[in-house]
């Protein structure tokens, strides 16, 4: 008899993850996050993962868990209007926090060839850059810990 129970949590439209609801909220988050970037490598050609991402795959820690994935990819960006207003026109609380509800936020940055690797779970900025990126774009304390 089984007795562990699962959930089931969403980890993008239309994609669904079980998850055992006895394990510790930091193992579930992190399931989540290595989900949806496995989700995002398929679904997106050319995806490396940059920040807090980029950290975890290095074999690095958070200050505080994500499961949220932080990829970079070619892309244009697209000049049509959102039904929600565009979100660099958003006032910076609203902004971050719709940010915060992503579940994969594509960030636009240069990137050069040489600063990527790819590792078996997929492709990833090097320890280096992943260092100046935390120490850039995240906030201080986060950026010491990472």
């Amino acid at each position: 008899m089984n007795t562990r129970h699962s959930s089931s949590l969403q980890i993008r439209h239309g994609q669904w993850l079980d998850i055992p609801a006895d394990i510790p909220w930091w193992e579930r988050e992190r399931a989540v996050h290595d989900a949806r970037l496995d989700l995002a490598f398929e679904s997106m050609d050319g995806a490396v993962a940059v920040l807090q991402s980029a950290v975890l795959l290095h074999g690095g820690t958070l200050k505080s868990s994500t499961d949220q994935a932080h990829v970079w990819v070619r892309w244009n960006r697209s000049r049509r209007r959102h039904p929600n207003g565009r979100l660099w026109d958003l006032p910076r609380p609203e902004r971050r926090e719709r940010l915060a509800r992503r579940p994969v936020v594509n960030h636009a940055m240069a990137l050069e060839e040489s600063e990527i690797l790819v590792l078996p779970h997929g492709a990833v900025t090097d320890l280096g850059r992943t260092t100046l990126d935390a120490a850039r774009f995240l906030p201080p304390d986060e950026a010491f810990v990472a």
